[in-house]
């Protein structure tokens, strides 16, 4: 495998657009899907306003699913019209199949590369990224901070992205889960482990965002039982 190759993306999406066609499982804590819709309702109640939002890698857009579910339980009539109003977009480099999409109905889902997201400058008030962009690989051609950079130019002047980044312990359950199997995650995993380990300290984190334009960013660590995951937001 050579990892500094385009191979790594064609590997993400070999995986994941049979995951995505033929499974209903999920490849992140459920808690975390969950504290990422408690942070975008955050947001939206803060603005007092509808808002257009964007989730980068979003897969099926279980985390707008279950914002929508939130709001349409929660009683709340001032909460449900925010979200009845505001526009959800979704991307990911997976070919999902329309069926497979959550809350179809109230969002857009496009099929797209992050490093060239297909959407005009100033376009989005939330950006959001659920453990997925840290997914693409650090290299010579600047991938993964051309997709941080993408994330900043979609980004209206005074909006914020909500990221969620793997914890660099992810390969220590990694090693034990899949060594020896060999398929393409494994092979991608490999790769990353070797080349581009995940974060361990939010100063990493803050660097590589202030590097493509944003200002105010701030990380804390959750740890949910074994998975452990950052929660950073950045203006």
């Amino acid at each position: 495998l050579c990892y500094n190759s385009e191979m790594a993306e064609h590997q993400l999406s070999e995986f994941y657009t049979p995951f995505y066609a033929y499974g209903s499982g999920h490849d992140s804590p459920n808690q975390s899907r969950v504290n990422m819709a408690r942070r975008i309702r955050k947001e939206i109640e803060g603005t007092k306003e509808p808002q257009r939002i964007l989730g980068i890698g979003a897969g099926r857009g279980e985390v707008e699913g279950t914002l929508t579910r939130d709001a349409h339980g929660s009683g709340n009539r001032v909460w449900q019209s925010l979200v009845r109003q505001s526009q959800f977009v979704t991307i990911d480099i997976a070919d999902i199949p329309p069926r497979k999409l959550v809350s179809k109905r109230t969002r857009t889902h496009v099929r797209a590369d992050s490093r060239q997201l297909p959407f005009a400058t100033d376009s989005f008030g939330i950006c959001t990224s659920n453990l997925s962009i840290d997914m693409l690989r650090r290299n010579e051609n600047g991938d993964y901070e051309r997709t941080l950079g993408e994330m900043r130019r979609v980004l209206c002047v005074g909006g914020v992205a909500l990221l969620s980044f793997h914890a660099s312990s992810l390969f220590d359950n990694l090693s034990e889960v899949y060594s020896g199997r060999g398929g393409v995650r494994e092979q991608y995993f490999d790769g990353k482990s070797a080349h581009n380990p995940f974060y361990q300290h939010a100063e990493d984190i803050a660097e590589d965002l202030h590097a493509v334009g944003f200002k105010d960013v701030a990380s804390t660590m959750v740890v949910e039982g074994q998975d452990e995951w950052w929660e950073t937001r950045a203006e």
